[in-house]
């Protein structure tokens, strides 16, 4: 009996993992470990990351319909591991804190906002605490809260912008 369950539940539940990888496509300028997000079911936006051991600047967006990379523009600040948040709006995100590799200090609190369609950034204003590895999410009544990561107070704190 025990056996005829198990080949009934593999027949009416397909094994997790069934399918293929395939390369869909390639950034323009290679980096390793960029801040990720996916506004909307074509465009996949990748910010920053390393590169030589360097943190880069790059704002590039991965189109899925044309299979197409483009280097939409720079970040301010050469930073990595900072806060990317969708803002939802369709057309922007914000960058909070992050790692200036080389530079004193090191962790940031530095915001901006930038637009994944024109590359345009503007500074938004300094977070209280520098931060990296933080979070941050765009909360239900349009503030962004910036959280943990690591700060002066062992990632115990949190900022709301609004």
């Amino acid at each position: 009996m025990k056996k005829f369950m198990l080949i009934l539940s593999l027949i009416l539940y397909p094994v997790l993992g069934q399918g293929e990888w395939e390369i869909d496509g390639t950034l323009l300028y290679e980096v390793d470990s960029p801040m990720i997000f996916k506004p909307n079911d074509t465009l996949t936006v990748f910010v920053g990351g390393y590169y030589n051991y360097q943190a880069t600047d790059f704002i590039q967006v991965y189109n899925s319909n044309t299979k197409s990379c483009e280097l939409i523009g720079f970040m301010p600040i050469n930073v990595t591991d900072p806060a990317v948040i969708d803002l939802e709006n369709g057309s922007e995100f914000m960058i909070a804190g992050g790692i200036a590799i080389g530079a004193e200090p090191a962790s940031r609190n530095d915001c901006y906002i930038c637009n994944y369609f024109t590359g345009e950034c503007r500074e938004t204003g300094f977070m209280q605490i520098d931060r990296n590895h933080n979070e941050g999410i765009l909360l239900s009544d349009g503030k962004i809260l910036v959280a943990f990561g690591s700060d002066h107070n062992e990632g115990s704190t949190f900022e709301i912008w609004d």
